[in-house]
């Protein structure tokens, strides 16, 4: 194959300093702006927290509501006497099914 003379057209972005921005991203300033950092590495620190935070709620809700997990909550329900007679009559029932399969054979 020949070598062509083809000239590509490149989109050149200027750095923010040329432009006269500031060199922090727009949440870091904001931060700084309102006063509830002073610097640039807490403001890190919260925005990292912050999406921890995100991050365990959307697990939290994801296994509450897909998974139907009962996160956090130590409540067993209490078996009551209707549950519990009802086991003991399926359990009996199981029981003659077994003895009788046995003597059938």
């Amino acid at each position: 194959m020949k070598d062509s003379n083809i000239v590509f057209d490149e989109f050149k972005i200027k750095s923010r300093s040329i432009l006269g921005q500031s060199e922090s991203p727009a949440m870091i300033r904001y931060l700084m702006k309102k006063g509830i950092v002073k610097n640039e590495k807490s403001a890190n620190g919260i925005l990292l927290g912050v999406i921890v935070v995100s991050l365990l709620a959307s697990a939290y809700v994801f296994a509450v509501f897909v998974f139907d997990i009962n996160v956090g909550t130590n409540n067993v329900p209490q078996q009551t006497e209707e549950v519990r007679a009802r086991r003991e009559e399926i359990q009996k029932i199981r029981q003659q099914r077994i003895n009788n399969a046995q003597t059938v054979q």
